[in-house]
């Protein structure tokens, strides 16, 4: 099974690429970057790397922009899918809804309060992808469709409680507080501090952001962790039903049909 992945940037494909394995088993080497390209393991960057994070190029670069272009494209992704190897193949399109509302993007988000927020709004994105890709794409396709940002997904590992962490207003800011606050009092309880430069003007190196997406979201690979997150993210639960499905698939990826 090969899985082409159309995503907002590389921490997108970070965590996708443990939910794909703790969903279905796929391995990093089965799954093709599409949009953003990867093109070295970004794994091992860090240990190649002299000079620390590098930005990406441009050919490596996207976001929510470029991920509806390549679905309306549509160029790359039946390149991937029109692969004269006989195997199962299947998309990935992942994009949040933080910027559902913007110009280009044009999806009228539902009122917050109400209890079908998730699951409106999520439907909406799906909606939006599909007419993009039309039907033949999208019944080979699965929508990641993040409310509001795929870090509530990853609020389900770190943070408490039983509240959809897709209702949460700013993730991404929370996810930032709980991982540091974290870090800070396992450096306490340890007794340590942090490491000082060996000279002047050294600065440790900064983590990529696939670097730091892939850890903060590693417990995923467990399928009991990634199912009892999913209880907690009503759109995360969406996109890991979706996944089972194609379970099923043999022969054919045109049987892949988004519930």
């Amino acid at each position: 099974m090969k899985v082409g992945v159309v995503a907002e940037g590389p921490s997108d494909v970070a965590v996708l690429l443990n939910i794909l394995f703790g969903t279905l088993g796929v391995e990093r080497k089965d799954v093709v970057p599409i949009r953003p390209e990867l093109t070295t393991d970004e794994t091992d960057l860090a240990e190649r790397r002299k000079g620390g994070y590098q930005p990406p190029s441009k050919q490596q670069f996207s976001n929510w922009l470029l991920v509806l272009e390549e679905c309306r494209e549509r160029t790359r992704l039946l390149d991937f899918l029109d692969s004269p190897i006989d195997e199962p193949r299947f998309l990935v399109v992942q994009i949040d809804t933080a910027e559902a509302e913007l110009p280009g993007f044009d999806v009228p988000r539902p009122d917050h309060d109400s209890r079908v927020y998730v699951e409106e709004l999520r439907a909406r994105g799906v909606s939006k992808l599909t007419s993009l890709l039309g039907a033949d794409l999208a019944r080979q396709s699965r929508f990641a469709v993040a409310v509001e940002e795929i870090d509530a997904w990853l609020l389900t590992l770190h943070a408490p409680g039983d509240v959809d962490t897709g209702l949460q207003r700013n993730p991404k800011k929370k996810l930032e507080f709980i991982v540091a606050s974290s870090a800070s009092s396992a450096a306490k309880s340890r007794g340590s501090s942090p490491p000082k430069a060996s000279k002047r003007g050294d600065r440790p190196a900064k983590r990529s952001p696939f670097e730091t997406y892939h850890e903060q979201s590693l417990a995923f690979r467990d399928e009991r962790t990634l199912s009892a997150g999913a209880r907690r993210n009503r759109s995360l639960q969406m996109f890991v039903d979706s996944l089972e499905e194609s379970r099923r698939v043999t022969t054919s990826p045109s049987s892949i049909v988004d519930p």
